[in-house]
This record gives structure tokens, C-alpha cells and sequence, in this order.
């Protein structure tokens, strides 16, 4: 992240960010797709397995190989620089007390909570709508990479030309909080399928376009450079901890409807999850904004 960040100013994060995510989804589909290929030349699951783990081993090897290569080592070269980049708690302090840094990782935990409520929605397409398993892998490749690369790519450029990527997301997170209630209103059924898909695709390119700009929130929050690293470090920590607990409770919140005359509504209550947590984002998003123009103001009037 650190890296990424170093590559421009303020005014191109969002496209760095962008295209480092989309980078992300057109990898993931490339490998993916790899994964699939090599497995198959097995004669049993065991032996595509075994496949499997060496083929990503390589690809490892070979990315590890291509970092060394290709990224900059940015090693202090002189002892007042070592001591000024060595990893302390004064660095920390100094970051964890900006109130703008927590509400980006905010920003990221409402963000990524939706995503994972929403990794049930290809099971509601099959258990609602009568999609096949087939239909239903395609949709779940298509949500996992593509929308990602698409989405990312997208909201890189349009969140740098409309000059603010706080604003972008907080856009954002009202159409998944549209989209996230649309889920509970389309009825049920054959019928109904090319509006529930259209819905599907919509939703994943607002949810996605947000999780490319995480960090991309860092300068535009007048973070130091010195200190990109440790802001990212915040906002990961933020961001990412309902992976401790998220995917149990939603998938005890599925579980919970399943063989009763209900079933439907353990993915419904998932869906409004959403729309509170994409609420609740934007919320934070408004509020970001308006101390972030205070910050801005305040550093222009010194």
C-alpha cells in the first residue's frame, strides 16, 4: 500500500488504487481460471489437488521473484533516515490519534462487512430463483473477479475527476443501499431472474468501487507520507476485523430460517444488513468529509 501510494500525489489515488485493484480481479481471474485448468488434468481429486498447490507455489515463487526484481527498495541509506523510518510506537501514536484515519477504516469495515454478507447472495439466486449450479458458479466468478476488476478500474477515474474519493464512496454507499433493498422487494421466481441479476450486477460494481479506494483515502486525509504505512496498518486493522466473527453470524443468520416455512429469510435479514451497514457508511463518509474540509481550511489559515 505504501508503495502504491508513493507513485503519485493526492490528485491520482483514486486511479493508483484503482488500478491496483483491477489489477487484482484481472489476476485473480487469470489464475483462477489457471487453477481450473491444471486441476483438471489430474486422473482424481487428489492428484488435481496436488496440482493445484504446486501451480500456486509457482506462481508465488515467480511473484517473489518479479517484487525483488521490479519493486523499489526504499532502505533508508543513512542512519538519521533509518532512525527516522524505524518501526516505533511514536509513529503509531501519532496516527491513531487522527480521528480522520479510524473513520476511513469506517469507511472499510461497512464496506467489507457488506461483502461478505453479500457472498450469500449467489446461494439466494439458486435457493429463490431456480438458477442452476452452473448459472450459479458463472454469477459467483463474475461477482469475485470481475465486478472487482471493472468496478475498481471505474471508480479510480471517476473518483479522481470528480477530485474527491471520500465523495466518491459516500456516492457509492448510497447505491448499495438502494440495491441492497431492491434484493428484499424483487419477488420470487422464473420471471423475475433478469431483474435479480441486473440487481446483482449493479450492487457488486457500488460494492466493489468502494473496497478499491480504501486506502487510496490516506493523502486525501492529509496523512504524511512518512506515515502512509502505518495509516494503512490502522485502517487494515479496522477494515478487515469482522473476519473474526462476520461469516459465523451470517451464516448462522441463513441457517437459522433453513426447514422452516421462511426459508428465504435468513438471506433477506443478510440483505438488510446490508443496507443499514451501507448507511451507516455513508454516514461516516459525510462526516469525513466535513472534518476533513475543517482540517483543510485550518492548514491553509496557518
Amino acid at each position: 500500500v505504501k508503495s502504491i501510494n508513493g507513485l503519485g500525489g493526492p490528485e491520482e489515488q483514486g486511479r493508483l488504487f484503482g488500478f491496483l485493484e483491477g489489477g487484482r480481479g484481472l489476476v485473480g481471474t487469470v489464475a483462477a481460471f489457471g487453477s481450473v485448468a491444471v486441476f483438471s488434468m489430474a486422473s482424481d481429486g487428489v492428484g488435481g489437488m496436488k496440482n493445484a498447490i504446486l501451480y500456486y507455489s509457482v506462481l508465488l515463487i515467480v511473484a517473489g521473484v518479479c517484487a525483488a526484481i521490479f519493486m523499489k527498495d526504499d532502505k533508508p541509506s543513512t542512519p538519521i533516515e533509518k532512525k527516522k523510518n524505524d518501526l516505533n510506537m511514536k509513529d503509531f501514536m501519532e496516527v491513531a490519534k487522527m480521528p480522520r484515519v479510524w473513520l476511513c477504516g469506517m469507511l472499510g469495515i461497512c464496506n467489507y462487512s457488506a461483502l461478505i454478507f453479500h457472498g450469500y447472495v449467489t446461494a439466494y439466486l439458486s435457493a429463490a430463483f431456480g438458477l442452476s449450479d452452473s448459472v450459479v458458479a458463472n454469477l459467483s466468478v463474475i461477482r469475485t473477479y470481475f465486478m472487482m476488476m471493472v468496478g475498481a478500474f471505474v471508480a479510480g477515474i471517476i473518483a479522481d475527476k470528480i477530485g474527491s474519493r471520500i465523495r466518491f464512496i459516500t456516492y457509492a454507499f448510497v447505491g448499495m443501499a438502494v440495491f441492497a433493498c431492491v434484493y428484499v422487494i424483487i419477488p420470487t421466481g422464473g420471471a423475475a431472474v433478469p431483474l435479480v441479476v441486473a440487481n446483482f450486477v449493479v450492487y457488486g460494481l457500488c460494492l466493489y468501487s468502494i473496497k478499491a479506494l480504501y486506502f487510496s483515502t490516506i493523502d486525501e486525509v492529509l496523512v504524511p507520507k512518512r506515515l502512509a504505512g502505518t495509516a494503512s496498518g490502522v485502517i487494515s486493522l479496522v477494515t478487515y476485523a469482522p473476519e473474526i466473527f462476520l461469516y459465523t453470524v451470517s451464516g448462522n443468520m441463513v441457517d437459522k430460517y433453513e426447514g422452516t416455512a421462511t426459508p428465504l429469510a435468513g438471506y433477506h435479514h443478510c440483505f438488510i444488513a446490508m443496507a443499514v451497514l451501507s448507511a451507516i457508511g455513508f454516514v461516516c463518509g459525510f462526516v469525513l468529509r466535513r472534518m476533513n474540509q475543517k482540517a483543510i481550511e485550518a492548514a491553509q489559515n496557518v
